[in-house]
């Protein structure tokens, strides 16, 4: 009875050691599961604690950064509020110039409505003026074309002028029959020139030059007489027949010259030219048959 009580406590206590190897073992276990598991709680709190830091340096680098933030916006509310001052001081000064100008553009408006009736009627005087123009042009246009006129018969009156060129032919040869009138070319032996010099109250007075030319029916100079004249119509000098100088004095002044041919004439036309100080003055025809 014993030996199976003691068997049975040896089987207790051998159980009891079993359970207390096991309950070792599985405290063994369990604590390495914990130390595992405090290891990476450790780690994880490191972990954690690690953020946490870089999380609070961030928060103060953002809160310095809001600080910043806040400074800035402080000091832009600041200029802002500045420049809106500013801004309404110019709006009311803008506002204090425009309601100026507004009187002032009343008083140009009615300056310029001033101006417009000034306008209109010195555009009105400004017709009236030119219509008195043209008139004025118009009697001045006249004025000068009677002035010109009057000048041009000046003009023409300043000079001296030739009258009744009259020649008479004469034949020296036969007593009793007529000696003048003689129209046979053959037969005249001298040719008398009469002819006036006379002006008007615009031909100056004084010496004049006066040259007569008598050309044949070719044109030629006949029984030419000294040096040569500046003939003006032709712009050159010319032979001439006879010269002779007159002193007008207002009064008509006869001339005369005889010309003796020392050559037979040939029937024709002759022409008779005067000139006075080189001008052609008068012309005239004899025909000789």
């Amino acid at each position: 009875m014993d030996e199976r009580n003691q068997r049975t406590a040896l089987y207790v206590v051998s159980g009891l050691l079993v359970l207390a190897i096991i309950g070792v073992v599985i405290l063994w276990v369990r604590n390495s599961r914990l130390a595992e598991q405090r290891d990476q709680a450790l780690a994880q709190a490191g972990t954690t604690v690690t953020q946490l830091e870089q999380r609070d340096r961030d928060a103060q680098e953002l809160q310095s950064t809001i600080q910043q933030l806040r400074s800035e916006r402080a000091e832009l509310e600041t200029q802002l509020n500045e420049e809106i001052q500013q801004r309404e001081q110019r709006l009311q000064q803008s506002q204090r110039r425009v309601a100026g100008m507004q009187g002032n553009l009343e008083d140009l408006r009615e300056q310029n409505q001033d101006l417009q009736d000034q306008l209109l009627t010195m555009e009105s005087n400004y017709q009236s003026a030119l219509e008195e123009l043209e008139q004025a042009r118009g009697q001045l246009q006249t004025q000068e074309t009677i002035g010109v006129a009057v000048s041009d018969s000046i003009a023409m009156a300043r000079p001296l002028q030739v009258y009744n060129i009259f020649p008479l032919n004469k034949w020296n040869r036969w007593i009793f029959s007529d000696q003048y009138h003689v129209e046979r070319a053959r037969r005249v032996d001298e040719t008398h020139i009469f002819f006036e010099v006379a002006g008007t109250v615009f031909s100056p007075q004084g010496e004049r030059e006066v040259h007569f030319v008598m050309r044949d029916p070719y044109g030629e100079v006949i029984n030419r007489e000294g040096q040569e004249f500046d003939n003006q119509e032709i712009g050159a000098p010319e032979a001439y027949t006879r010269q002779t100088t007159v002193n007008f004095t207002t009064e008509p002044i006869p001339v005369s010259f005889i010309i003796e041919h020392q050559e037979r004439l040939e029937p024709g036309v002759y022409q008779l030219e005067v000139f006075i100080d080189g001008r052609l003055a008068r012309t005239a025809t004899m025909n000789l048959e």
